[in-house]
């Protein structure tokens, strides 16, 4: 029966290792690049850029920022959507994927 018990217990922290591991890998894989910014509402790294025209940037950052209307900064897609959701706004973004193989076409290097 002790033998048993002991080598269920070997098992089970072995198979613990190696979920750990794939969790490791998993969360590699969607790390965004460290050179990526972090948004300043959220600290969301989500590595992808997003550009607006600039008349719906100044509505949708108004006065947050520095105090002042249109202030600059970084926000990450779901804090962009969210303020423009909560102010009643809606327009497009395009997208640039910076990656490491892989970039957008309009993406500058």
């Amino acid at each position: 029966m002790r033998t048993y018990i002991t080598r269920t217990k070997m098992e089970l922290i072995s198979a613990l290792k190696v979920a750990e591991s794939e969790i490791a890998r998993l969360r590699s894989l969607h790390e965004p690049r460290h050179d990526s910014y972090s948004c300043q509402r959220c600290g969301r790294r989500d590595g992808m850029d997003a550009v607006v025209d600039s008349k719906l940037w100044n509505e949708i950052i108004g006065k947050e920022g520095d105090g002042k209307e249109g202030a600059g900064g970084i926000l990450c897609l779901w804090c962009m959507d969210a303020l423009a959701l909560e102010k009643g706004l809606s327009g497009t973004v395009r997208l640039h994927f910076p990656g490491w193989a892989l970039v957008s076409d309009e993406y500058e290097k």
